[in-house]
């Protein structure tokens, strides 16, 4: 369970609790049942309290607030506008203070709020005496004194509208008032924290209406108080109570946006104080919506952390303690702690209180004599107020205490094997104590929950019942054999041939069981099995061997459904489909047929919202008082998807007249009975109840606590006189795996007995592993509680699974279980069984030489179980004695050698089975000659030898040579440096040239850390059959990466080596030598100095500091041909002297040849040193197209060129003029501005640019520069004469932004150069602000003035345009600019002042 947000949608609100639930019980239901096993010795009394001592019949009218008091042995207690004392000691009441005697109206008290532990009510009371103004008023009365200790006016905390008004009241123990209030003026309900002297600290907005303050907690500030919720459930809106919460830190509060919990539905199941913290400071409340008390570890709760799960304690559900219009026979939660046993104490219904412990075990129970109306804490006691149907009230003063004695009703017995005997405990305590029964021999005699002792085999057991405090008696029972004790055992039989083996296991989903055994009332034998031909019927002997009689019942329907041995009729289930949806389409067909066969009648069922009938589920029946129960599963009408979902389906039909008087086939929910993706179907009674299980396969989605769908094992009960929707859920099994439709289990058998529900189940062992083991799961028939019992245990990993159980009721207290195992690895399936009491004790278990199939197994009257099953053949009936399971079993063997064997002689190994003491042996071989082996171990310069002698016999084996280690060598000596650890391999040879191996011969160390250049020893180490050391050594030299030609030379690129301060280049000369080049701290350089066409090599080694060689070098180095890089012609430019070309430089290039394409191809045109031409020889309107390579002294080309060339075409248009972007500009004197020229249209020129006087700005490229105050000018020339010219006049000053804004709309943007002289300034930064008129004494307007704050931290303030006198009258909207003009002359004024002010600035500041 989670907080969930306010005004929640259906989704929002799927929350789990998170721990261990009670299930809801429908209303005939008692939550812990009858189950109880002692009967208290001691008389129980309640005294009827005075009329009209309490008034208490509407939840909305009626007020009552109590305060115990123990010390004055009776209570104080506000009702109804009056507080009272009542006597416990003398059953008498009086009235201490009437409001109602003000002579102020019946509603002048708003609130109350009781403090148990102050001992003070807290009373919110309205003043009405005043029609003008409401004055509210706290009255704080304390119980001790009985005396108002102060009356204090809260009226100002209220609020100053008349329609504002407090809503509730509360207190925490540091005196801290919580005042609820709707405030008018905001229309909001608020909280306010008020301090002792009512001092206002803090508030908050609750949300919506807060009605009661419900407990404050003193670890952690948090509090709870009751108020609305609008709660969306199914898309509808509910107006609801909920519980909600707030915290307090540092006198701030807060609240949270959600709900803890739907307490009721307003006007529906209203109920009066439903939340309460307990003495142990644990919170707890009631919600008549989900049925349900539920218990917090509030000093755990944060009530920010809205994705974590609650911290409960308990959630324990009680259907039935509040009735259709009887919900003011209770209030509060009627739950206290019990600080002597750490428990709580909690009314359940049905006049009865439970003491449960954390975890929900019932510890003892008290049968009140009427219905519990409150129950507080009462000093030791606990004062329990009762009310009966006639409105009168009771009390009773409640000392929990356990027993001291208890006495069975037998302290021996004898019974006989299969029979049962009942024990009867009594005590001498008030309370009915829950006691545990035990037996010491499971085996021999098993006892139930409720003291009824089973005879399972001979021998004898000690039976014990023990109370929680851990007082016990005991009674000894003998168990006899029986005078005849059937056999186990299996019949060929004769009948007809089918294939049923194994068919009750399932994988994902069930299908309907097709074979079926009966015992008849003559104790014959009648086999219902569903084939292609119809339903056949054979009929054996009682012991199975004789075919009485065969025939074969035709299918109604063309699907099979199921069969059902009643009592007087037998019954078959047929279906079809009903693929057109159609609700007058018959899809289910009942057919009642005599003992005999001779058919009787039928109940035909239509539509039913069913599209395919019994679908990926089965069916089963039972019967109970003249009624039919058909279980089984369907899928359903298409929904908006087209989808057909699956559920599960339920007809009760009238025997007699076969006509159906309830079903369940419609879409609902979990709390309905509805099952979505129902894959397996069981249904049981008890007499009274009806119990369900499904195998369901859905998303876990939850609302207040209760599941709607599942993914797991549910199971239901409802009364037998009740509709088959009025349920009562819990989930024994939530599976933990979900794909698609496979949720990894399979369920098999589902029994009642007991006062249990027996489930019997597989499931994967985990997500990765699809083996699965088997289970039985145990729920009590009122679902307190669930406990899951492995009957296997294999881990991930094993290749045995256990196929779906089979599961029998031998009686009310002996269960057998038996499931096939299937080993993947040897293919073989094997049978095992337990027999099991109603807890899943195990009584005995064994390993069974039969086979199972899906025709369910009996009890037989001759006191053996009995089943079929074919494999393609006819049937196989088997017989087994629950009593004794040795009898027929496979041999489980474990084995010691009980005489060991020898080199010299065998030995013997004894098996003995676990299960029935059998023994047999087998002879174990004469061992090998156990030798042991003497080395001597061989060296690099001597051989060894191997020696071998038996340890058992002395016998000794010939001497082997171990040949000594000729030689040991390093894969390579040298290596380059790469960045990584080198570790080289290592080869080892002996004198015969065999290699040793690695980790048998000789290990290798190699140095920790051989990354960096340098030498390294690598040690190698003989062990085995050698011994001795080698060193031997490697070196790590750097190593050129890459080499690479680039337009610049050959590049030489090298990794960085770790600890090398730089590197020393060489190339190989001519000669052969090394000739060193370069030093450089780099990792690479460019070989400028190449020559085309020329091979260099290369090699480095690495330097220190002082320039020394510090590694060895590579010798063959590293060569690379040089071959200088096609030259590109960058540039084409008309130019008014021809087409000028210009290319980049190319290393190793003494010179360039440039070529012109012709007609007939490339024309030498230049050959030139530079790295531009001008090709003259063009013509105006021509395209010409050029290319360029390389060439050495000796006028040959060294390169390659580009074949598709560079085109332009040459177009001169000399201008006819030239203009410039600005004829003037001002720049600081740290500035410089960009002049950019316009030539008359199409023409093209050459521009230069020249500075008149470059002492003030100087221009390259049209970018002019300061470099000193003055003026310049800047002129700029075509190549035909052209000229324009702009003043460039240097400031010495900076440049400043100055910004002007309105109502924080900036409405002027200047950029400005300051001169340094000018006086004005003394900072960086120049602001203008916007400041109000004071409206008092000028009325609405504006004020504006320029500010400078200067670095001496001075602040001076400098009108401009006497703006400062002007009174302006308008009105700023939302945006910027000026609108909703009040006064159009003032807005015009207004306007006309921010243009001078910028005319003001611009002549001071020479604004550009």
């Amino acid at each position: 369970m989670k907080l969930k947000r306010i005004l929640s949608s259906f989704l929002a609100v799927v929350m789990a609790f998170g721990v261990v639930s009670l299930a809801t019980v429908d209303e005939n239901g008692n939550i812990f049942g009858n189950t109880l096993t002692a009967e208290a010795a001691t008389e129980k009394t309640a005294t009827k309290m005075p009329d009209n001592a309490i008034t208490f019949s509407s939840t909305y009218s009626d007020e009552l607030e109590i305060i115990p008091a123990a010390s004055k042995n009776g209570m104080y207690y506000y009702n109804n506008k009056v507080i009272y004392f009542y006597s416990v000691a003398n059953n008498t009441f009086r009235k201490i203070y009437d409001y109602n005697d003000k002579g102020r109206n019946k509603d002048t008290v708003i609130c109350v709020y009781a403090d148990a532990e102050k001992g003070k009510f807290y009373i919110v009371w309205l003043d009405s005496s005043n029609r003008n103004k409401k004055y509210y008023y706290l009255d704080e009365f304390d119980v001790k004194s009985e005396k108002f200790v102060s009356t204090k006016d809260i009226s100002s905390l209220v609020g100053s509208n008349n329609l504002s008004h407090p809503e509730s009241i509360g207190v925490d123990s540091q005196n801290r008032y919580y005042l609820a209030v709707y405030d008018s003026n905001q229309d909001k309900y608020i909280i306010n924290l008020i301090s002792a002297d009512m001092k206002l600290l803090s508030s908050a907005v609750a949300g919506d209406a807060v009605y009661k303050f419900s407990g404050f907690d003193k670890t952690n500030g948090n509090f709870y108080f009751e108020g609305y919720t609008d709660w969306i459930y199914w898309g509808y809106s509910h107006d609801t109570q909920s519980l909600k919460c707030g915290n307090v830190k540092n006198n701030k509060i807060s609240i949270s946006n959600y709900y803890v919990d739907i307490l009721y539905q307003q006007y529906y199941t209203p109920h009066y104080d439903n939340a309460v913290m307990l003495t142990n400071g644990d919170f707890v409340w009631t919600s008549t919506m989900s049925s349900a008390v539920r218990v917090l570890d509030s000093a755990k709760f944060d009530i920010a952390d809205k994705d974590s799960s609650l911290p409960l304690k308990l959630s324990v559900s009680r259907s039935g303690y509040e009735i259709e219009d009887r919900y003011a026979d209770s209030i509060g939660t009627r739950t206290v702690y019990n600080a002597a046993t750490g428990d709580y104490l909690m009314y359940v219904n049905d006049n009865t209180i439970a003491e449960l412990d954390s975890e929900g075990n019932k510890k003892s129970t008290f049968k009140t004599a009427y219905p519990v109306f409150a129950m507080y804490n009462y000093g030791d006691s606990v004062l329990v107020i009762e009310k009966d149907t006639d409105e009168n009230f009771y009390v009773e003063n409640l000392k929990w205490a356990y027993p001291t004695k208890i006495t069975l009703s037998k302290t021996s017995a004898t019974i006989k094997v299969g029979e049962s005997l009942s024990l009867k405990a009594t005590s001498d305590s008030v309370l009915d104590i829950s006691f545990t029964w035990s037996s010491n021999n499971n085996s021999v005699a098993s006892v139930t929950k409720d003291g009824k002792v089973y005879g399972n085999k001979a021998g004898s057991a000690t039976i014990t019942v023990k109370s929680k405090n851990g007082i016990t008696a005991a009674c000894k029972v003998t168990v006899q054999n029986k005078a005849n004790n059937p056999d186990s055992g299996e019949v060929k039989q004769n009948g007809a041939s089918s294939s049923n083996i194994s068919a009750n296991d399932y994988y994902t989903w069930s299908s309907v069981v097709k074979s079926n055994l009966t015992e008849n009332s003559d104790k014959t034998l009648t086999r219902v099995e569903s084939t292609s031909k119809g339903v056949l019927v054979e009929k054996y002997s009682a012991n199975g061997k004789t075919l009485i009689s065969k025939s074969t019942i035709k299918n109604e329907l063309p699907i099979y459904g199921g069969y059902f041995s009643g009592k007087n009729n037998n019954y078959i289930v047929f279906g079809q489909n009903n693929k057109g949806e159609k609700d007058s389409a018959e899809i289910v067909r009942i057919v009642k047929y005599s003992k005999s066969w001779s058919k009787i009648s039928d109940c035909k069922i239509y539509g039913s919202n069913t599209f395919e009938p019994f679908e990926a589920g089965s069916l089963r029946m039972i019967e109970l008082d003249g009624k039919l129960y058909v279980y089984t599963c369907h899928t359903m009408y298409a929904d908006s998807n087209k989808l057909n979902h699956q559920a599960n389906m339920l007809f009760t039909v009238d025997e007699s007249t076969m006509k159906t008087t309830d079903s369940m086939y419609e879409v609902s929910n979990l709390q309905d009975g509805y099952v979505s993706h129902s894959f397996n179907q069981f249904i049981k009674t008890d007499g009274t109840y009806i119990y369900r299980v499904d195998h369901s396969e859905s998303n876990n989605m939850i609302m207040s606590g209760q599941y709607l769908t599942v993914n797991g094992i549910t199971l239901s009960r409802y009364n037998k006189n009740s509709s088959s929707t009025n349920v009562a859920v819990t989930i024994p099994l939530k599976f933990d795996i979900h794909s698609g439709n496979y949720t990894g289990a399979s369920i098999g058998g589902f029994e009642v007995g007991s006062g249990n529900c027996l489930i019997a189940y597989t499931k994967d062992i985990s997500s990765s592993c699809k083996s699965r083991n088997a289970y039985i799961s145990v729920t009590d028939e009122y679902f307190n509680k669930t406990n899951n019992v492995a009957l296997t245990n294999y881990k991930s990993g094993t290749k045995v699974s256990c196929r779906t159980p089979q599961l029998v009721k031998i009686n009310e207290n002996l269960f057998l279980v038996m499931w096939e195992e299937y080993n993947s690895s040897t293919k073989k399936v094997t049978t095992k069984a337990k027999t099991i009491d109603s807890s899943a004790n195990t009584v005995a278990s064994a390993t069974l030489s039969v086979r199972l199939s899906d025709c369910q197994p009996v009890m037989c009257s001759d006191g053996t179980v009995k089943w079929y099953v074919s494999d393609n053949s006819a049937p196989k009936l088997y017989s087994i004695n629950p009593y004794d399971l040795t009898k027929r079993h496979e041999h489980t063997y474990t084995s010691v050698v009980t005489k060991r064997p020898t080199c010299t002689a065998t030995g013997v190994r004894t098996y003995t089975c676990t299960t029935c003491g059998a023994k047999k042996t087998e002879t174990i071989k004469k061992l090998a000659h156990s030798y042991k082996q003497y080395v001597t171990p061989a060296t690099t310069s001597a051989d060894g030898s191997i020696t071998k002698k038996c340890t058992a016999c002395g016998y000794s084996s010939s001497k082997s040579k171990i040949y000594k280690i000729a030689s040991v060598s390093l894969s390579k000596t040298v290596f380059t440096y790469s960045g990584n650890n080198i570790t080289p391999s290592v080869t080892v040879k002996n004198s015969k040239n065999n290699k040793l191996v690695k980790g048998k011969d000789y290990k290798v160390i190699y140095p920790t850390n051989s990354v960096n250049v340098g030498r390294y020893s690598v040690k190698i180490q003989f062990i085995g059959n050698y011994s001795g050391t080698v060193n031997k050594y490697f070196d790590i030299v750097p190593i050129i990466t890459s080499l690479t030609n680039t337009s610049g030379g050959i590049k030489l690129a090298w990794k960085k080596v770790d600890g090398a301060y730089g590197y020393r280049l060489y190339y190989k000369t001519s000669s052969g030598g090394w000739k060193r080049f370069k030093d450089t701290t780099s990792t690479s350089f460019t070989d400028s100095s190449v020559v085309p066409n020329k091979t260099e090599t290369y090699t480095i080694r690495c330097l220190d500091k002082d320039g020394k060689t510090v590694t060895g070098f590579n010798s063959k180095g590293w060569s690379k041909k040089y071959t200088a890089s096609t030259p590109s012609i960058s540039k084409l430019e008309n130019t008014s002297g021809g087409i000028k070309l210009s290319w980049n430089k190319v290393t190793g290039a003494y010179g360039y040849r440039l070529y012109r394409k012709t007609s007939s191809g490339w024309k030498r045109i230049k050959d030139t040193t530079a790295t531009t031409y001008t090709d003259s020889a063009v013509k105006s309107g021509r395209t010409e197209t050029y290319t360029i390579r390389c060439i050495d002294r000796n006028g040959k080309t060294v390169s390659g060129y580009n074949s598709k060339g560079w085109s332009k075409k040459y177009v001169y248009n000399p201008p006819k003029s030239i203009k410039l972007n600005k004829t003037s500009a001002y720049i600081g004197k740290k500035e410089s501005v960009t002049l950019k020229y316009t030539l008359s249209a199409g023409s093209t020129s050459t521009v230069t640019w020249s500075s008149s006087n470059k002492n003030v700005a100087t221009v390259s490229g049209g970018k002019v520069t300061a470099k000193g105050a003055g003026a310049t000018t800047i002129t700029a020339t075509t190549a035909n004469g052209k000229k324009a010219t702009c003043k460039v006049t240097v400031i010495n000053g900076e440049r400043k932004h100055l910004y002007i804004n309105s109502y924080r709309v900036r409405v002027c943007d200047f950029s400005v150069v300051v001169p340094d002289s000018c006086t004005v300034v003394y900072g960086d930064d120049c602001v203008v602000f916007v400041d109000k008129y004071n409206k008092n004494k000028y009325g609405s307007g504006t004020l504006m003035w320029v500010t400078f704050s200067g670095r001496r931290k001075e602040t001076k303030e400098y009108y401009l345009g006497k703006i400062n006198s002007t009174k302006i009258v308008y009105q700023y909207p939302m945006g910027a600019g000026v609108g909703n003009v009040l006064d159009k002359t003032a807005s015009q004024k207004y306007q006309d002042s921010l243009k001078n002010m910028e005319l003001s600035i611009k002549n001071t500041f020479r604004f550009e």
